[in-house]
């Protein structure tokens, strides 16, 4: 399952993870841009990614299909911890745009022949951050204020849209994982999941999450936007929402033709105020024609 990324600029990052010194794992990303999923195939594609360590690499990505392909090399994943990582695309030596994401590095097991009296254990990390390890035996990175107690074992921590962090499946599982992105509303059928709708059907609204209460799917509001988003249908003088783009090339399309005005069509002025004009215009002439 491919892991959304959020192109549109102040999107949260969100955190994917892999094992020190973990060479040749693919990660799949589905990029998205206003809502909407979208794709370069003919771009150039690369992860930037500064480590833990301070050092930084570069990973060619590969497309497939619709979505980027980045598989993990030894430098990438050589120190264990938070590396800040950058998709960039590239076209004709232009930049295309960018996603941001995390990749937060699992230290290497403890040694097999450690005497384990507990089945979990906790290492400190960087800056307060702390690695916790899940009776699964999954190690999760768990950054500074987010308590690694609380979480599932497996879990990885993901942006919650208002600055913070909180635990969740980044397979989109659950309600605290990245969602699942369908174009089909038909296609939710798994209501343990959160979907990410990105269709034109009506009365689903595309770039918005949508989860089940028991009964229904509910409208969870707008993506990585930390909270709904009110879009109105109709002009008005006093709201501060945004409005739909049909709305306003209907409200430009009932204004006056910029065309020239004939006196059997109207542009810049009526039709029937052209014809005037050019009556009043050959009167003037035909009077100081009189008056020679």
């Amino acid at each position: 399952m491919s892991v959304l990324l959020n192109m549109d600029p102040g999107a949260p990052p969100v955190v994917v993870t892999a094992s020190e010194g973990d060479i040749g794992r693919i990660f799949t990303f589905q990029l998205i841009k206003d809502g909407m999923s979208c794709s370069y195939p003919s771009a150039t594609v690369t992860a930037e990614i500064l480590k833990a360590d301070g050092h930084g690499t570069t990973i060619p990505c590969t497309w497939s299909g619709s979505e980027v392909m980045m598989v993990t090399t030894e430098q990438s994943t050589i120190r264990a911890g938070k590396a800040n990582c950058e998709l960039r695309i590239v076209s004709s030596g232009s930049n295309i745009g960018t996603a941001n994401f995390i990749l937060a590095v699992e230290p290497r097991p403890i040694n097999a022949d450690t005497d384990q009296t507990d089945s979990s254990y906790s290492q400190t990390g960087e800056a307060g951050d702390v690695w916790t390890l899940g009776s699964n035996g999954v190690p999760s990175w768990s950054p500074s204020g987010l308590d690694a107690s609380s979480a599932t074992a497996g879990q990885a921590p993901i942006a919650d849209g208002a600055g913070g962090w909180a635990w969740g499946d980044v397979q989109g599982s659950g309600s605290g994982g990245q969602p699942t992105p369908v174009t089909l509303a038909s296609d939710m059928t798994d209501t343990s999941k959160v979907y990410l709708y990105t269709g034109s059907e009506s009365g689903y609204n595309a770039g918005h999450v949508y989860y089940y209460d028991g009964s229904a799917w509910v409208d969870g509001g707008q993506y990585g936007g930390g909270g709904s988003i009110t879009v109105d249908s109709a002009l008005s003088a006093n709201s501060t929402n945004p409005v739909q783009n049909k709305v306003i090339k209907t409200a430009l399309d009932g204004k006056a033709s910029t065309a020239v005005a004939t006196t059997s069509a109207n542009g810049l002025m009526s039709s029937t105020d052209k014809s005037r004009i050019d009556t009043l215009y050959a009167d003037y002439l035909s009077a100081s024609t009189a008056l020679g």
